[in-house]
């Protein structure tokens, strides 16, 4: 157990108020939710106090988000990380993605639902240059060349239930949380299917560099990285245009 991580147990544990029971509560699901490894890079005085002024969960600030180098973590919930959440198309900044940052957002993927848990979804984080460089010599035109990350996404095309296959379903919700996962820890990125599974069939190319077994199928490229700038939003249809209550086209 990290030594930060200690001091903040045995600090409340002394403690021992109705309130700092339930902050040390938050800190525990906290950790068993992202890892101990965050902890190591938290500054412990820093999140204690803002813990005890606040009651409350807090934003843990690292070295990195503070010296300006690297993602900054943001206190978000899941409905904001929706809102946030947009096609990034531009550059990113040469600022590699920590493997653990690659795991929490593969393991978004994971959790993901499945069409009777058939669980037909796998993923590929690649974040060795060389193979980067392997697999964007075959993406033509270019996409996300200058990630310094990406996700490349498998599937098997199972049946579930009474011959039917989900899964796209499976695959489409698993991107989905990855693009969310993506957000909440402070970087970018784009779903590109088609681009890559078009008649040219460049997914095939870039399964072969990725040694993938001919019974998946390599259907989607995500690049993963801190954007050098913010995406475009695009503009949305209003409310009302696409959502009703109780009867198609009624707002009462």
């Amino acid at each position: 157990m990290p030594q930060c991580w200690e001091r903040v147990r045995d600090r409340f544990h002394a403690e021992k108020t109705e309130r700092q029971c339930r902050i040390f509560q938050c800190i525990n699901h906290y950790v068993k939710h992202w890892g101990f490894s965050l902890l190591l890079r938290v500054k412990t005085r820093k999140a204690i106090n803002k813990l005890e002024q606040n009651g409350c969960f807090c934003i843990f600030e690292t070295d990195e988000s503070m010296s300006g180098e690297g993602p900054k973590e943001k206190d978000m919930n899941v409905i904001e990380a929706i809102h946030n959440r947009h096609s990034y198309r531009g550059k990113y900044k040469n600022i590699p993605v920590p493997r653990e940052d690659l795991i929490k957002i593969m393991q978004a993927g994971i959790d993901a639902p499945s069409g009777c848990n058939i669980q037909t979804t796998s993923f590929i984080a690649v974040d060795d240059p060389e193979v980067l460089s392997k697999l964007h010599n075959v993406i033509d035109p270019p996409v996300g060349e200058t990630a310094p990350a990406a996700i490349c996404v498998l599937t098997q095309r199972i049946n579930a239930y009474r011959d039917k296959c989900f899964a796209v379903q499976d695959y489409s919700a698993a991107i989905e949380n990855i693009l969310l996962a993506v957000v909440e820890l402070g970087y970018q990125s784009c779903w590109y299917e088609g681009h890559i599974t078009d008649d040219d069939r460049i997914c095939d190319r870039m399964a072969e560099i990725l040694n993938v077994p001919k019974n998946y199928e390599l259907v989607c490229f995500l690049p993963v990285g801190v954007a050098e700038s913010g995406p475009v939003v695009m503009k949305k249809k209003a409310f009302e245009e696409r959502a009703w209550f109780n009867s198609f086209g009624q707002m009462q």
